[in-house]
């Protein structure tokens, strides 16, 4: 099944997670960087986002896995001048309330 739209933990991941999740980290920790900066007053204000629970999902699927957390999204964070991850990320920096 497709990335995104896998059923819960029992999901199987496969060879096309990796450029998915590969591109859901750099557009999350983007994100989170612009967030980062609007706050900081030198960046335009992050427009609103919708809820997307299903990515929220395969997001946290993603980090539960040691490989991609060593492999991509440490890196990725690091990119953005992001701070390490000390444990899950939230999709784009913000949880789903925000």
């Amino acid at each position: 099944g497709g990335a995104p739209s896998g059923g819960g933990a029992a999901r199987r991941f496969s060879v096309a997670d990796v450029p998915v999740g590969a591109e859901l980290t750099r557009w999350s920790c983007a994100m989170e960087a612009w967030s980062r900066d609007a706050a900081a007053g030198v960046a335009p204000p992050v427009p609103a986002l919708p809820a997307l629970p299903a990515l929220r999902e395969f997001f946290l699927q993603l980090q539960a896995r040691p490989a991609f957390l060593q492999g991509c999204l440490a890196h990725e964070r690091q990119h953005f001048g992001l701070q390490a991850a000390a444990g899950a990320v939230p999709l784009f920096g913000r949880t789903a309330e925000e």
